[in-house]
């Protein structure tokens, strides 16, 4: 059954949102920055984030080209500091156009592209950043892979930021045909993760703060504006040709990659959470807090899979008494 009411989705907005303009969309479907989104689509290591009048496309959860609207053509940026030997990455400094005018000089960008992933993959085996690589792996199972169209979440935007708050994902779950419920994700990888500063109880608490003082209509207009530019540019699979958001609260997901199941790190946080009879009550008012478990080693989104905190103490009060029992 729906749950909640379909809201007006043209609402006003505290900051200027991400967005793309039209013909910005068109040069990448079908003008001179074509070759950029080809790649992209038949890559499933590099995705396509929608930003302020610019596109971030990242690769292993890292920003391997920007790329900027401007009054005529574009300008592509790249975070040099991936490229370690100092020779090289200077070569591609003169040899690379930041100013783009033409489809040939994107070509040349879209030649290096797999040169420059090799970059990465260097800086990454000395600077490792699993949580944001795990992050755009739920994004590509999620909205591209094999599994998007039986999945139960579309994931609209990652790496989502307003003022000093910032969450790993913002998506939308599947409701009834063309209607979706907003959710926020948070990726927490291994059990180190989980406590102290940027810990669980720290995303809750700005979470809340978050959704105290923000409209989230306006959240949820901004995030049907960047789905339907997705689904223009081929990014996402299976979404109906009109979607709305309803009404209802939104979820807050944390998931956890990589829990240890004997650890009672999360059981600690938890019953941290809760401890506090003012703030978790206050908190559940704002948005349904929801844990993900991996569906037997994927990171496909189901609905049996996400649980809210109740649920997932009963799951894992078993987990530890297996892990207790296997001890003995």
């Amino acid at each position: 059954m729906r749950e909640g009411v379909l809201v007006n989705l043209n609402t006003g907005y505290q900051k200027r949102p991400r967005a793309i303009s039209a013909g910005f969309q068109d040069d990448l479907k079908n003008g001179m920055l074509s070759s950029i989104l080809e790649q992209v689509q038949w890559d499933d290591n590099l995705t396509i984030e929608i930003r302020s009048a610019y596109i971030n496309i990242y690769y292993r959860g890292g920003n391997i080209l920007r790329i900027r609207e401007k009054k005529t053509g574009y300008i592509f940026e790249f975070d040099w500091r991936y490229v370690k030997d100092d020779a090289k990455a200077a070569h591609y400094r003169q040899t690379m156009p930041q100013t783009i005018t033409s489809a040939d000089q994107v070509e040349i960008w879209a030649t290096v592209l797999p040169n420059i992933k090799v970059e990465m993959d260097t800086y990454f085996s000395i600077h490792k950043k699993a949580e944001r690589e795990f992050q755009q792996l739920v994004l590509r199972e999620n909205n591209t892979g094999s599994i998007a169209n039986k999945t139960d979440y579309f994931i609209c935007d990652i790496e989502y930021q307003i003022k000093d708050t910032r969450f790993d994902m913002i998506a939308a779950k599947r409701r009834d045909k063309g209607e979706y419920r907003l959710a926020i994700i948070e990726m927490k990888y291994a059990d180190s993760a989980l406590g102290g500063k940027s810990g669980i109880f720290d995303h809750v608490e700005k979470a809340y703060n978050y959704l105290c003082t923000h409209a989230q209509n306006a959240l949820r207009n901004e995030m049907t504006g960047i789905m339907k530019i997705k689904q223009t540019l081929g990014l996402m699979n299976n979404l109906p040709p009109e979607f709305l958001f309803t009404d209802e609260k939104p979820e807050f997901i944390f998931l956890l990659a990589n829990h240890q199941p004997a650890s009672k790190a999360l059981e600690k946080e938890l019953f941290r959470l809760k401890e506090d009879n003012n703030f978790y009550p206050a908190f559940c008012q704002k948005a349904d807090l929801k844990i993900a478990t991996a569906n037997l080693f994927g990171y496909g989104l189901y609905n049996e899979c996400v649980y809210n905190l109740e649920e997932f103490e009963k799951l894992n009060r078993i987990l530890l008494e297996i892990s207790e029992g296997r001890k003995n």
